[in-house]
């Protein structure tokens, strides 16, 4: 009754890691709890997750963050979602959390691409608790490839600005 260890599951590119797994061989399909997955810099946390015989995994309670630590500093909370394998995550009502404190930033739902060659699409941000100019977003960008040889991205910058830093300033 005792954990020893997680179990930790390496598939071709990808590292699996659960607190609990329920495999039936005859079907094909598994009941995880507290799984982690990392995709390149990407790091998934899945509260309850159910694998299909189709290899979708269908699971509520995520995260979706780039911290690798097992309690993110920050991370779009997910309420439910599907994730194909190699190709797409997509997901209920999600909301950006700080620290473990909700943001009034979120999305009723959201198409996250999973491919190994690079499309257009959002470029994660960095998050500046403490700055010059307060709070803050750094390096939200979107990403354009527009051919083999030629690619673009557009980065942007958002901050709070802290009055009791800056008194005088709007």
């Amino acid at each position: 009754g005792k954990m020893i260890e997680k179990p930790l599951f390496n598939m071709a590119r990808d590292e699996v890691e659960a607190n609990t797994l329920k495999f039936n061989l005859r079907t094909n399909k598994a009941y995880i709890e507290g799984v982690k997955i990392k995709q390149d810099e990407i790091f998934l946390h899945m509260g309850r997750a159910k694998r299909q015989a189709n290899e979708q995994v269908h699971f509520v309670e995520g995260k979706f963050t780039t911290c690798d630590m097992d309690e993110p500093h920050y991370h779009f909370q997910l309420s439910r979602a599907v994730m194909v394998p190699d190709k797409r995550i997509v997901t209920g009502p999600m909301n950006l959390y700080i620290a473990g404190v909700p943001t009034p930033l979120g999305l009723p739902f959201s198409y996250l691409p999973q491919q190994q060659e690079r499309t257009h699409g959002l470029l994660f941000p960095e998050m500046v608790p403490m700055s010059a100019y307060g709070f803050g977003v750094n390096n939200l960008g979107y990403y354009i490839p527009i051919n083999d040889y030629v690619q673009t991205s557009m980065y942007g910058t958002i901050y709070k600005l802290n009055k009791a830093d800056n008194p005088g300033q709007i």
